[in-house]
This record gives C-alpha cells, sequence and structure tokens, in this order.
C-alpha cells in the first residue's frame, strides 16, 4: 500500500498552498486531460449507436402529395387553349421494411464496436493513472535528493569549520583547510542543478493536472511501499486473461468473426414489405377543404407489397463478396495467431515485472544496511579528525560513501514504487 506522510514545498511562495496527494494528482489529472475528454466523446457516440441499433427494425415512412393545375398556360406553339379540368390534389403516405438476416449481426456488432471503445479508454485511464502517479513519485525522488544534497553540504561545512578552527591553532596545514572548504563549495552548484531539475518537472506536472502555473504547490507523500511478496506464475494464470491487451486482442476477434457471420448471412434472401396508401381529393383542388377527410376525399386505395430478394452475384467465383468472405477467415486466423501472441507477451511482461520487483525488495535490505553503516563510518571518521587522529581526507570519503548510499538507496525506492505501478497497470488492477 502506498503511504503518505511528508510536505514538500515548491520554490514559489505562497500564503495558502495547494497541498496533492497523489490519489489528488491522479484524480485532478482524470478530470483536465483533454486526449481522454475527446475519447470520451467516441464512447459515448459508441454507446448511442449500441443503445439505439435495434432502429434498424424499424420502417421507412413518408407522406407524399401531388397536386396537378392542367388550367395552366401551356407552351406549345399552336394557339393557346383553355383546359375545363379542374385542378386535381392527390395525396398519400407510404411505409416499407426490410428484413434481412444479417440484422442481428449488425445489432451485435454495435455492441462489440462499444466494448472496443470501452477498453480503449480504460486503457487510456488506467495508463493516465500510473504515469501520473510515476511522475509524482518522481518529483519526490527529486526533492529526497535535494535533501540529501543538503545534508551533505551541512556535514563539509561543519568539516571545514572543523580545519578552519585546527588551522587557527596550527594544527592542520593550509591545504588542509582549503581542501576542506573546497570540498563545501563544490556540493553547492550541484544542489543548484537539483533545484532546477525539481523546479522543472514540478511546472510540467501542475500542467497535467490543469493547475495554474502561478499557484503554490506541495506534494504530500513518501516514497515507500509496504513490501509485497509475488509470484509470477499465479499472477500469470490469474491475471493474464482479464489484461487490457488481451480483452482488446479478443474483442478484436470476436468483431472479426461477427463480420464473417454478416458476410454469410447476407447470401440469404432479403423480405422487403411495403404499403403504400393513396386518395384524390374531390372537386377543385384550390376551393375544396383540404381538411375535410370525411366527404372531400375520394378513391382511396392501398396497396401491399411483398418483395424476395436472393443475390446471385456473390456465388460467383471471384466476386466481391466471396473475395470479402474469403479475406475474413484470413483475418481471423491472423488474429488468433495476435490473439497468443499477445498473452505470451503478456506473461514474459509479468515474470519480467515481479523479477524486478522481488530484485529491487531485495537490493533495499542491502542498501538499507550499508546506509547504516556508512553513518557510522562517517561518524567515526568525523569524532577521529575532531580528535586529531584521521586526516581530512578519512572525513571526505566517508561523507562521500554516505552520500552515495543515501542516493542509491532512495533511487531503488523509487523504482520500487514505479515496478508496483507497472505490474497494477500489467494486472489491469492491484493483486495484492
Amino acid at each position: 500500500m502506498l503511504v503518505g506522510t511528508m510536505a514538500i514545498p515548491t520554490a514559489t511562495l505562497c500564503a495558502e498552498p495547494t497541498v496533492i496527494s497523489v490519489e489528488k494528482a491522479t484524480e485532478l489529472a482524470l478530470a483536465h486531460n483533454l486526449s481522454l475528454q475527446a475519447d470520451s466523446f467516441s464512447l459515448t457516440e459508441a454507446r448511442r449507436t449500441m443503445n439505439s441499433a435495434w432502429n434498424n427494425l424499424l420502417p421507412s415512412i413518408s407522406a407524399w402529395a401531388t397536386l396537378t393545375d392542367p388550367t395552366l398556360p401551356q407552351a406549345v406553339t399552336s394557339p393557346s387553349t383553355s383546359s375545363t379540368s379542374a385542378p386535381t390534389l392527390t395525396a398519400g403516405l407510404s411505409a416499407s421494411l426490410t428484413l434481412s438476416t444479417t440484422l442481428a449481426n449488425q445489432i451485435k456488432g454495435a455492441a462489440l464496436n462499444y466494448k472496443a471503445g470501452a477498453i480503449t479508454y480504460d486503457a487510456a485511464k488506467k495508463a493516465l493513472v500510473r504515469d501520473v502517479s510515476k511522475a509524482f513519485y518522481q518529483i519526490l525522488l527529486v526533492q529526497a535528493e535535494i535533501d540529501v544534497e543538503k545534508q551533505a553540504i551541512e556535514a563539509a561545512k561543519k568539516a571545514y569549520d572543523v580545519a578552519m578552527e585546527k588551522y587557527s591553532n596550527g594544527l592542520v596545514s593550509r591545504y588542509d583547510m582549503l581542501s576542506a572548504q573546497v570540498n563545501w563549495e563544490s556540493m553547492k552548484p550541484d544542489l543548484a542543478s537539483y533545484q532546477v531539475v525539481y523546479d522543472s518537472d514540478l511546472a510540467t506536472f501542475k500542467h497535467s493536472l490543469g493547475i495554474e502555473r502561478s499557484r503554490d504547490v506541495r506534494l504530500s507523500g513518501k516514497i515507500g511501499a509496504d513490501p509485497v511478496e509475488l509470484e509470477a506464475n499465479q499472477l500469470i494464470d490469474q491475471h493474464v486473461a482479464d489484461r487490457l491487451d488481451v480483452l482488446s486482442a479478443e474483442n478484436t476477434l470476436n468483431i472479426l468473426e461477427n463480420s464473417y457471420r454478416e458476410a454469410i448471412a447476407s447470401l440469404a434472401p432479403t423480405l422487403s414489405l411495403g404499403y403504400k396508401l393513396s386518395s384524390t381529393l374531390s372537386g377543385d383542388a384550390y376551393s375544396t377543404s383540404w381538411f375535410d377527410v370525411g366527404n372531400n376525399w375520394s378513391n382511396l386505395a392501398g396497396t401491399l407489397s411483398f418483395t424476395l430478394t436472393l443475390p446471385l452475384d456473390p456465388f460467383i467465383p471471384g466476386s466481391s463478396t466471396a473475395t470479402s468472405i474469403a479475406n475474413f477467415r484470413d483475418r481471423i486466423a491472423q488474429q488468433k495467431l495476435v490473439l497468443q501472441s499477445t498473452k505470451e507477451s503478456a506473461a514474459i511482461e509479468i515474470e519480467n515485472y515481479v523479477r524486478q520487483i522481488n530484485e529491487y525488495m531485495n537490493s533495499m535490505k542491502s542498501l538499507t544496511l550499508n546506509v547504516e553503516l556508512a553513518q557510522e563510518a562517517y561518524k567515526l571518521a568525523a569524532d577521529a579528525y575532531r580528535s586529531g587522529t584521521e586526516q581530512l581526507l578519512q572525513v571526505q570519503d566517508a561523507q562521500v560513501a554516505l552520500q552515495r548510499a543515501r542516493l542509491k538507496l532512495l533511487t531503488q525506492e523509487y523504482n520500487y514504487v514505479a515496478g508496483l505501478l507497472d505490474v497494477e497497470y500489467a494486472l489491469n488492477g492491484k493483486a495484492w
């Protein structure tokens, strides 16, 4: 379990700094990531298409009206003649419905397309959470390195003060005193470099969370996680099938198989139902009321039609439909190989992550012991130098060894936390 207990200040001073934990950081990133917001619209569109896929079973309905006016002048070569026929109005309704064996596959295809979009969106969200969490702990690592550098500078300053005092008393040479001063002063540029990296990383981090550049932000947390015992084979057996890349490959296979079945279903006959209703207005179309349906409309006629269509061209060798069906067979076979390869790659990836995690955990035990030994060695060297039994060089060497031990431990602790985040993403969720 990742824990948070330490507040990290930025270089910008503000009366009310915004304190952000790793959980808050991921929440803000999910809310302000523009790419994720764009993907959500695509997912909403796919959901709408899936929920309304049944509308293929709705008939097409239309209304029509035809006005015929023979009294208008006719553009002819002979002298104009007047017609005694009155203008007529004919109106009607028509409805049609086409039933095909492909309708079920189309509805299922819409559901599969939505599932594909949901998997992609979920993968993007979880990748963003992983990356933001890593960036959060990376900034904490840089801050911890700054703290270690400050401790080293403080220790070097104390060594210089002791050397200066001894030089004033004639106990050490001017060379030893200057050597201590150079050692102290040479550490300051490294501290400034760490601070530049920290400020740059924090500015980029704030931008990814949608936080104003000028706002003072403090990260609340520490680099650390509870020890976890992971067994690769168990994780592979239990979680490979739930990985997002495996789910995506399986869904792609289902889409291809559904498209293949739809192409086969298109070979079956198609039934078209049609109904047409028409009526003619009695009397002059201009003077007779159109809305008195019971008295003014006559010649009511209705037509019901059934049409059965059987496509013949798909049965011709080399036709576009026959070629498409053959291509689908090859794509399905290819996708099955892709799915198998994805599962094998997933197993290898999980195994590598677990191997790294276990190595990091074992290494941290050794590095923790190294820090303790280096601290004791530095204390002994410093005390011996004050008493005059050791040279300044031994103190400096012990100080460098302590600094390196601390930095190695911090780096390994970060690697361990980042490794756990990678494992969590690889398993599509925590498994511990």
